[in-house]
């Protein structure tokens, strides 16, 4: 009879240990690299939100190049955009000189008439006739919000004016959440590009401006429209 070959009793002993820590090291990296995951999941949520957003916004551009920025017809589209976006405080048409012309809802018609061509996206829109995204400033209904607008051009291409629709980027990132399967360790933030906070986990944040992003997060990623970006964080747990 032979003897059992010794040599490979050491490499069975160390079997078992050495799965043992390629399976705890698999772990970890998992581990690591799933708050990247849930952060991913939730940008292209808000990204998907905000380019919905948008469509619906230059639809409503193209059906008030047929009706006009004033009247029943085009209050008709102002109502439907703002019934569309629950998100929306509300939604505007803004003639070629700047001004306010019609306002739905209701509630904020006492707005219409006001002048805003000095605000930035507005001035950009009417210098570009192309489509903007603002950063967050106090708008003339008194909420601290962002617009969107897209251009209203005629048949022709000419700028008649634009649409716009305000809303607030943190009730964008409170209805991702809400919708989430999984939980955001740490609570996220949203920062536009000049470090200005739209979201934190502690309301009292927002409107600061966050000097250090790295000590609020441990990953960023980045959300685009129009040329403006938002960089949504993984809060520290």
């Amino acid at each position: 009879m032979f003897a059992a070959p010794r040599r490979l009793l050491p490499l069975a002993r160390l079997t078992v240990p050495l799965c043992l820590a390629l399976c705890l090291a698999n772990a970890a990296q998992a581990h690591e690299n799933a708050p990247t995951r849930e952060l991913a999941l939730l940008r292209d949520h808000l990204q998907a939100s905000l380019e919905a957003m948008d469509q619906a916004l230059a639809r409503a551009a193209g059906e008030l190049a047929g009706t006009g920025l004033i009247g029943p017809e085009a209050s008709a589209v102002l109502s439907r955009l703002c019934a569309a976006e629950p998100l929306a405080i509300d939604c505007s048409c803004i003639d070629r000189l700047g001004v306010m012309v019609l306002v739905e809802p209701s509630d904020f018609k006492m707005v219409e008439g006001s002048d805003i061509s000095d605000q930035p996206q507005v001035a950009h829109i009417m210098r570009t006739a192309q489509p903007v995204l603002s950063g967050m400033f106090r708008t003339v209904e008194g909420v601290h919000a962002v617009d969107l607008e897209r251009p209203v051009l005629d048949k022709d291409g000419a700028y008649l004016g634009s649409v716009s629709v305000i809303f607030d980027p943190a009730h964008l990132v409170r209805k991702a959440l809400a919708g989430s399967p999984a939980g955001v360790a740490g609570g996220p933030y949203l920062l536009q590009a000049d470090g200005l906070v739209l979201h934190d986990p502690d309301p009292e944040g927002i409107g600061r401006v966050a000097d250090d992003p790295g000590r609020l997060a441990t990953h960023w990623l980045e959300i685009g429209l129009h040329g403006a970006t938002w960089r949504l964080g993984m809060g520290r747990p």
